[in-house]
This record gives C-alpha cells, sequence and structure tokens, in this order.
C-alpha cells in the first residue's frame, strides 16, 4: 500500500490530494473485490470482480513506483527502513492469518496441511497463500530498485527493465515457481518500474493522462470484457491452437496493457476532474490508510462470510451485507490498535493511524 514518507529511497514530501484519493478508490475496491470473491462461487466470471482484478494492485504498485523516483537517490539504510516498513508488517500478521485457520478448523491451504512446519514451507514458496504478500512484493521492488541505483545511477530505469527481462525468462523456464515470492515480483515490477519512470518524468506523464484520459477509459472498458485472470486460458480461449508459452506470454501482454489502460485513465480523471469535490476529500482521508485497511478487513470479512454462509440470501445482497460490516468494523479495529503504538509499529509500520501521528512521523 501507500509507503511512508520516511522511507528510505526519497519520495515528494508533499501529499497530494489527487493520488490519496485514488488510494483509497483502489482499496476500496480492494475490499469490495474481496467481497466479491468469498460470496461468489464463480467469482471470475463476475464482471465486477474482472474489472476490479484487472487493475487495482497495479495501480498500488504503480503508485509507489511513481513515489519512489528522487534525484537524489538512494539513501544509506534504505533497505533496512523499508524492511521495518514492510517486512515487519508482513511478519506480524502471518502468525495471526495461521491462528485464523487453525482456530476455524480449516483443515488445509491449497492442498497443505497446517502444521506449523508446512505452513511455513508453503510461504517460502508461495509468500501470497495466507500473508500479506504485497508487503512482500513491494519490499522487493524497492531493494531491486535500490540494487539498480547503486549499480547503475544513471540507467536505473533500464537496469530495472533488464531485471524484469531476467525474472520473466527464470519464470517462464520453471512456470509455476513462485520461490519466494519471484512470480510476483517479475509481474508487478512492470507496474513498480513504469511508475517510477512517470514519477521520474512527472509533467509529461501528468499532461499526457490529464489529457487523453477519456480515450483510456474506452480502451480498457473495450478491452476489459475479455480479460481473464488466467492469462494462457484466456488466449487459448480465443486461439485454441496456440502453444502453451504463447499463449502466456500474448496473455500477459494483453492484461498488462489493460492495466496500464486503467491507471492512466484514473490519473487523468483524479488530477483534472476532482479538485475540491467532497467525494474527492473523503477518499484521500481513506487513502492515507491503506496499509491498516488492507492488513485488517480479511477478519471482519471472514466473519461476514461466515455468518452469511449460513443464510440463503442472494449472491449481491450477501455481498453488500459484508462489505457494509467490513467498512464499519474495520476502522473500529484500527483505531484501537493505534492506542498502541508499539502495536501499531508492528502490525503496520507506523507509530499509529492519527492523521497527527502520521503527520509527526513525517
Amino acid at each position: 500500500m501507500n509507503a511512508p514518507a520516511t522511507g528510505p529511497l526519497p519520495q515528494v514530501r508533499e501529499r497530494a490530494a489527487d493520488i490519496d484519493a485514488l488510494r483509497g478508490l483502489a482499496i476500496l475496491l480492494v475490499v469490495l473485490g474481496h467481497c466479491v470473491q468469498y460470496n461468489v462461487a464463480d467469482f471470475d466470471a463476475s464482471p465486477v470482480f474482472r474489472v476490479i482484478y484487472a487493475f487495482h494492485m497495479p495501480l498500488f504498485m504503480f503508485i509507489s513506483g511513481f513515489f519512489a523516483w528522487s534525484p537524489a537517490g538512494a539513501r544509506p539504510g534504505a533497505l533496512r527502513a523499508k524492511a521495518a516498513t514492510l517486512v515487519v508488517p508482513f511478519l506480524f500478521w502471518l502468525p495471526i492469518a495461521y491462528a485464523y485457520l487453525v482456530l476455524t478448523k480449516t483443515p488445509q491451504v491449497e492442498g497443505v496441511a497446517l502444521d506449523p512446519s508446512s505452513f511455513a514451507l508453503h510461504l517460502l514458496r508461495s509468500p501470497d497463500a495466507g500473508g500479506l504478500w504485497f508487503l512482500w512484493v513491494l519490499f522487493l521492488q524497492f531493494a531491486a530498485l535500490l540494487a539498480c541505483q547503486r549499480l547503475a545511477p544513471r540507467r536505473t530505469a533500464m537496469a530495472m527493465v533488464a531485471l524484469i527481462v531476467l525474472a520473466n525468462a527464470l519464470v517462464l523456464l520453471v512456470p509455476r515457481s513462485n520461490v519466494l515470492g519471484l512470480g510476483l515480483f517479475r509481474w508487478y515490477a512492470a507496474f513498480f518500474t513504469a511508475g517510477f519512470v512517470a514519477g521520474r518524468n512527472r509533467e509529461a506523464f501528468s499532461a499526457h493522462a490529464r489529457r487523453w484520459w477519456p480515450g483510456w477509459v474506452l480502451v480498457f472498458a473495450c478491452a476489459v470484457s475479455i480479460w481473464q485472470r488466467k492469462p494462457a486460458a484466456m488466449m487459448l480461449a480465443l486461439w485454441p491452437g496456440l502453444e502453451r508459452h504463447a499463449a502466456e506470454v500474448l496473455g500477459q501482454g494483453f492484461n498488462l496493457a489493460v492495466s496500464c489502460a486503467a491507471i492512466v485513465a484514473l490519473f487523468g480523471f483524479f488530477a483534472c476532474r476532482t479538485e475540491g469535490v467532497a467525494a474527492e476529500r473523503g477518499l484521500a482521508r481513506i487513502g492515507r490508510f491503506t496499509l491498516e485497511i488492507y492488513a485488517v478487513h480479511y477478519y471482519p470479512l471472514y466473519l461476514a462470510v461466515a455468518v452469511l454462509s449460513l443464510l440463503k440470501w442472494p449472491e449481491p445482497i450477501r455481498i453488500i451485507a459484508a462489505l457494509a460490516f467490513v467498512l464499519v468494523v474495520t476502522p473500529l479495529v484500527i483505531q484501537a490498535m493505534g492506542r498502541w503504538p508499539a502495536l501499531a509499529r508492528l502490525a503496520f509500520g507506523r507509530p499509529g493511524p492519527s492523521p497527527a501521528s502520521r503527520e509527526a512521523a513525517r
């Protein structure tokens, strides 16, 4: 989610209300997407799910890259500081996730027995199985950026692109491998790097987004109609005779283009259409606490899904009820945890969720 302003890779200090509003919209879409995913049997066929999942996490990664650029380069102690704000919360929530699975008598996670050693081994093989994977993958992006800044300070973006090509080549050799998040890294590195380049060329990017965002909305609206979460299956459905590796590469290229279209469209829309609008101010306030919402919202959602599964309500009603419950309970949990600064640092990588403490941390 949004990295703290005290982060080691120097970031733009001024808070942009439009970017905070964009973060706020994105995290609300994350919550809505999860409400759909956990309440709809065939969620991949849901138009709402497909529209959200076509861009929501790539958008967060793009924003992180956008604010990672600075003409001053990296600071000493960069990796250690990022570990404190990203890896520590990632590790903090793992035993809580494991305890939930044990207490609810969930027998397995994707075929892996839920004893501690099997769970830990499974997380090493695939950090997105049971953990707040985005935090770990974002840390990998900053680590890669830091390395590229040190090795090629004048060609950092090109070094990142070379690293992306290498990571994709490794994944093609071992398609199902996601050891230590390599599979997730190579996919999201494209968006993080694109955000880094856009941040370095902020004026040109902003001018393009402001001018052409309606066109990018149209491109996204047309392309998302055939978007699928599994890119190879999407391409094979269009061209059944296509070779599997070719289908994977073409499908991922298509999905990347769809995500980028949405990202540019949203940047342009929020930059030129929402200034002074009350909805933007509300979204901007939410956008300052995206990490907290991301970490906490799963547990009210799990509780809501467990209760709603006992009822025979239609799926749309269950989605709305789960969303309402999560949006009410999650801020209360965040506020309660924020009363203990030490706990908040471990859980959220920040001293507390209040705006005053956030400004003090900056």
